[in-house]
């Protein structure tokens, strides 16, 4: 889940530096516009080199100035997501400082201000919404005051302009927070959807005396193999059962059978085991062995079979000489799952009726 919120970060500050780039570029392209009506107009009073110098070269030359250092910083990979975001956020509002000190004159420029704080809401952090707010609010205020254009004075008109602006801009950071607020509920009702779908998920694919897993996840382990969603394949596949369980549990019980499961499942689950085990029902276990070679993987059948062997009867320290038959099979993942439990079962049928407690393996 993390990282899909990281990849949808990188995706949103993507679109913040394509923002910044095409601000920049509406800026410089605006103003030959400009440039053009009003001579046409008539209107221009300015000479063409001067104009091109304070219109154009100026704020063209800083506002490609914040685009490359925003793109370094984008491409830079020593610098952490989070670093970027501000540092990517703070040159978007310098930009609009740049733009809103030559075009002071239009009350509207208190909009790319705007603009920039509601950007922020993408990353979902309010402390850098709450820096942008400030840094743009600063902005506004000083555009206003220190105009590069000679001809505007700071007037009451103007100062009206100023308090609508700053008001509206408080408005639209507040709207912000709450929309950051909102989003963040909903992200971490999501992430909790999802763990306890999978706490759910996990527990309906566990046997709940053995820990082990089921029926139900060894036929979902086989479909994720058909699928290609596995990068190690499974080279075997086993399946056994307790010799004379019955008679244990007409014996000593069926709460001692009961801990006899649970011992055999705790065997499956040390790491010692090597394998990816499953009750299959009842007595019966299954399991898929990763070992290149047969000879290790009958190993790691034998010493389960050695650790059944020193069960013990913790009520009177009786111990019980358990064995298990187990049958095994190559494995194929081409091989239907009924397939392969009709190879290993036909295997283990054989160790049952000729030698119990040994391991019978055929090849096919």
């Amino acid at each position: 889940m993390t990282s899909r919120y990281e990849k949808t970060l990188e995706k949103a500050l993507l679109i913040h530096m394509q923002t910044l780039l095409g601000m920049a570029v509406v800026a410089f392209a605006a103003e030959i516009v400009f440039y053009f009506v009003l001579t046409a107009q008539g209107t221009m009073e300015s000479e063409p080199s001067r104009y091109f110098l304070k219109y154009v070269a100026l704020p063209t030359g800083l506002n490609g100035i914040c685009v490359l250092t925003a793109w370094l910083t984008y491409r830079s990979n020593g610098t952490n997501l989070k670093q970027k975001e501000y540092t990517v956020s703070l040159l978007a509002v310098a930009e609009a400082f740049i733009i809103a000190i030559v075009h002071a004159t239009f009350p509207s420029v208190y909009l790319l201000f705007a603009f920039m704080i509601i950007v922020t809401v993408f990353y979902g952090d309010k402390l850098l919404t709450t820096i942008i707010f400030f840094a743009a609010l600063i902005g506004r205020c000083l555009s206003a005051i220190y105009c590069i254009d000679q001809s505007v004075s700071f007037c009451a008109d103007e100062l009206a302009d100023l308090l609508l602006a700053v008001i509206i801009l408080c408005g639209i950071y507040v709207l912000s927070l709450t929309i950051i607020r909102l989003e963040n509920e909903k992200r971490e009702m999501m992430v909790r959807s999802i763990e306890e779908w999978g706490r759910m998920k996990e527990t309906a694919q566990k046997d709940p005396m053995t820990k082990l897993y089921n029926v139900r996840a060894l036929e979902d382990f086989q479909k994720k193999v058909q699928e290609k969603k596995l990068g190690r394949l499974p080279t075997f596949f086993a399946m056994w059962d307790i010799d004379g369980f019955k008679e244990i549990n007409d014996t000593y019980g069926h709460l001692e059978g009961d801990a006899v499961l649970r011992f055999l499942g705790e065997r499956c689950l040390e790491p010692a085991c090597g394998m990816l085990c499953f009750r299959y029902g009842g007595d019966e276990f299954s399991a898929f062995l990763f070992d290149d070679k047969w000879e290790d993987g009958q190993k790691r059948l034998k010493l389960l079979q050695e650790q059944l062997r020193q069960y013990t009867i913790s009520s009177t320290g009786e111990k019980l000489l358990l064995s298990i038959s187990i049958g095994a099979t190559p494995y194929a993942s081409d091989v239907e799952l009924a397939e392969l439990i009709a190879r290993a079962d036909k295997a283990l049928y054989q160790v049952k009726k000729k030698d119990k407690g040994s391991i019978r393996f055929i090849q096919y």
